[in-house]
């Protein structure tokens, strides 16, 4: 039996570092893979056991929530018209519904914080590899073109849409800086000499990017760790209001006086203090507005519970025919909002239920006596990701969230991926 268990359970976690390792570069290869782990969670027949591990890890109550709203998802269906749309929704979904049962039923002996730590580990490895790939790339691309805008935006993005590239390095950069700082885990010095190195390159990097979206959470998740460690023993009003006022100095100058031929943030700017008509608008910024125009109205005229999983893409498109918004309506563009998405195919109950995916683990993480900072960050990084993009309507935005959310859930009641608070690093 504890043969079969070790058997089921490598294989388990063989899946997992295979589904770390590529994400960054194919996100089509996820779906194999989350089939093959449900297959292998099914196959290994230990229902009792399975629950057993649940209970033990404490993690009842997140397997009840994060499968619950993949399964608000499958009532969706109950009243959508568009079967074809709503079940090619809820393949690209899976993952929302197999990681947490795959991952928390994981037998704790087996699978332990140090082995999840690797799964970390070796994310940051192949999100360095994804930047040095691209990088190299565009420079194949320059040397042949001659044009610098190839180091920038979409020409440094050859994998995935810098969004989703920003968000992936952001996590990478919160987890050097933890293993690097706060961890306990036991490195090698060409690990620690590589995430040494990784740190500038990532920061570049989503500078390079310029996704808007990216800059911004980047900056703010900064802004709010610098600013809680300042005011954590004490409050210091004067040291935070210089601070504050750094800040905003630096983003002036980052936003206005950096030159740029890809300066996306301010031409947002500009673009918006004009007067410029939305429907006839190529500015990804105001088609941005006009979206989320329409969704969070459609939203409001089909109270309670939406329009069904696969109604969203439909009723969107027809109200950007209504309105005249011609380019909107040949790009057919969804919300651009993971909140309004949701609100908007599910109702209340999809609303309640996605920000209870990201904000009860946020609070229970909060709440520990060391603050669980690397699990802070990430569901800060997505909740602020949610408000520009419909991350969880494809597979490279939903595979990664839905991963990951429930590694760090593993590890909430786990000492070795709590960072010490900041008297313990001032000691």
């Amino acid at each position: 039996m504890k043969n079969r268990s070790l058997f089921h359970f490598n294989i388990f976690y063989g899946l997992l570092l295979l589904a770390v390792g590529t994400m960054p570069f194919a996100k089509f290869l996820l779906l194999p893979i989350l089939l093959l782990m449900f297959l292998n969670y099914v196959f290994e027949w230990n229902w009792k056991e399975k629950r057993q591990h649940i209970k033990n890890n404490a993690l009842s109550g997140y397997t009840i929530l994060f499968t619950s709203l993949f399964l608000c998802y499958v009532a969706g269906l109950l009243y959508t018209s568009n079967y074809s749309d709503a079940l090619s929704n809820l393949e690209g979904k899976l993952a929302l519904f197999i990681a947490p049962l795959a991952i928390f039923s994981a037998n704790p002996k087996h699978f332990t914080a140090r082995k999840v730590n690797q799964l970390f580990i070796l994310f940051i490895i192949s999100c360095s590899l994804l930047v040095l790939t691209n990088l190299s790339i565009s420079l194949v691309q320059y040397l042949k073109t001659g044009e610098i805008t190839q180091f920038f935006y979409i020409n440094l993005s050859h994998f995935m849409h810098p969004s989703y590239g920003a968000m992936y390095i952001t996590v990478a950069l919160t987890l050097s800086v933890y293993f690097l700082f706060f961890s306990s885990l036991k490195m090698s010095r060409l690990l620690k000499t590589g995430l040494w190195v990784s740190i500038p390159f990532y920061v570049l990097y989503i500078f390079l990017l310029q996704s808007k979206a990216g800059i911004l959470v980047f900056g703010l998740l900064i802004f709010v760790l610098c600013l809680y460690l300042i005011n954590y023993q004490k409050r210091r009003i004067t040291l935070s209001f210089l601070f504050v006022g750094l800040m905003i100095f630096a983003a002036w100058l980052l936003i206005f006086k950096v030159s740029s031929p890809e300066n996306r943030l301010r031409q947002a700017i500009e673009t918006l203090r004009s007067n410029e008509r939305l429907q006839s608008s190529w500015d990804g910024t105001l088609q941005r507005v006009a979206v989320w125009q329409a969704a969070s109205d459609l939203s409001i005229e089909n109270l309670p519970f939406g329009v069904g999983t696969g109604d969203v893409k439909d009723v969107l498109l027809e109200r950007y025919k209504q309105e005249k918004l011609t380019i909107i309506l040949n790009k057919k563009l969804n919300a651009h909002n993971q909140y309004l998405q949701t609100f908007l195919g599910l109702g209340i109950p999809g609303l309640l239920l996605l920000l209870s995916f990201l904000l009860v683990p946020f609070s229970l993480a909060w709440k520990k006596k060391k603050k669980n900072f690397p699990y802070m960050a990430f569901i800060l990084i997505v909740l602020l990701n949610f408000l520009v993009e419909s991350m969880l309507e494809t597979r490279a935005g939903t595979n990664f969230i839905a991963l990951f959310n429930c590694l760090f859930a593993y590890l909430i009641n786990k000492p070795e991926i709590q960072a010490p608070s900041p008297e313990e690093i001032q000691s």
